[in-house]
C-alpha cells in the first residue's frame, strides 16, 4: 500500500453545505508569507514557461520541473489541460501539494507544491509523489466546471463549497449523500480534528486525513481506487465502499487505467 501523503485545497477554506447545515475544513493550509520563495509557471500544452518569480536561486528549479514532469506523465491529456499554472514555493513554506481554481468558471486550475517536502531518491518515493499529485488531481476532477456550479444561488439543498455548488450528478453530491450521515457533517463544521472523527467512526475512512472533511475524503478515496487493486470485498468496511465507489463511473474506470500506465512508466 502506497504511502498517504497529507494534500490540502487552498482557496480561503473550504465551506460546505446540505441541508442548511454548512461546515469548513477543520485545517486551513498555511499561507505564504511575503518573504516567501516562489516560481509560478504558465502551462502551455503541459509545457512550463516561467511567469513570476522571488527569490528563485532558493529553489531547486530541476527539482520543481522534474515534479511537474512526474504530474504531466501520469496524467491524460484532458485533465492535463485543466491545469494552466504550477507553483513552486520555497523553504519557508513546507506546505506539500495543493490545488486552486485560476478562474471565477473554474475551468482552469493552479497546481502548487513545496518542492522540498518530497523525496525523490528511490521508486517509493516516485510512488509517494505519484499518490499525492493523483490526490490533487481528485480534486480537479471532483471541483471542476462540470461537478460545481460557480452560481450560489443554484445551492438549493446540493452541497454548497467555497467554488460554487456541486451539480446534481456530480461525484462529491452522491459520495457525501452515500457515505457522510448528517452527524458527520455536524462534526466537521464544528471543527473536530480529524482524528477524532475517524476514531469515532472507526471503518469509515481510508486514513485519519481522510476524515477532515468530505473533499479530502473523496479525493483521498480517489487515489485509492487509482493506485490500488479492486477491493476483494466491498461489504467489508465503508471505507472499502468509497473505494468501490468509482467503479461504478465508466469514466473513472477508463481514467485510472491511464494514469495506471503512467505511473508504470515512472
Amino acid at each position: 500500500m502506497f504511502k498517504r501523503l497529507v494534500a490540502a485545497v487552498l482557496g480561503g477554506g473550504l465551506f460546505l453545505c446540505l441541508q442548511g447545515a454548512v461546515w469548513a475544513s477543520s485545517g486551513e493550509a498555511e499561507t505564504e508569507t511575503e518573504e516567501s520563495a516562489y516560481i509560478l509557471y504558465d502551462v502551455n500544452d503541459g509545457r512550463l514557461e516561467e511567469a513570476d518569480s522571488y527569490l528563485p536561486e532558493q529553489i531547486d528549479r530541476q527539482r520543481a520541473e522534474r515534479i511537474w514532469r512526474v504530474f504531466a506523465a501520469i496524467v491524460p491529456a484532458k485533465q492535463l489541460l485543466r491545469v494552466q499554472e504550477y507553483y513552486v514555493n520555497g523553504p519557508e513554506n513546507e506546505g506539500g501539494a495543493s490545488v486552486i481554481p485560476v478562474d471565477d468558471g473554474l475551468h482552469t486550475w493552479q497546481l502548487s507544491i513545496d518542492e522540498k517536502s518530497v523525496d525523490l531518491q528511490t521508486r517509493e518515493d516516485m510512488e509517494n509523489l505519484a499518490f499525492l499529485l493523483i490526490h490533487e488531481l481528485g480534486h480537479i476532477i471532483t471541483l471542476n466546471h462540470e461537478q460545481v456550479d460557480a452560481d450560489y444561488s443554484a445551492c438549493q439543498q446540493r452541497i454548497e463549497l467555497d467554488e460554487g455548488c456541486a451539480r446534481q450528478g456530480a461525484y462529491i453530491n452522491r459520495f457525501v449523500q452515500q457515505f457522510w450521515t448528517p452527524e458527520m457533517l455536524a462534526a466537521v463544521k464544528n471543527q473536530t480534528a480529524a482524528a477524532v472523527i475517524s476514531e469515532r467512526y472507526a471503518g469509515h475512512f481510508l486514513d485519519e486525513y481522510a476524515a477532515t472533511n468530505p473533499v479530502e475524503d473523496i479525493a483521498e478515496s480517489f487515489s485509492v481506487f487509482v493506485e490500488e487493486e479492486h477491493p476483494e470485498d466491498c461489504r467489508v468496511s465503508v471505507a472499502e465502499q468509497k473505494i468501490c465507489f468509482f467503479y461504478g463511473f465508466s469514466e473513472l474506470v477508463n481514467l485510472r487505467t491511464q494514469i495506471r500506465a503512467g505511473v508504470a512508466e515512472l
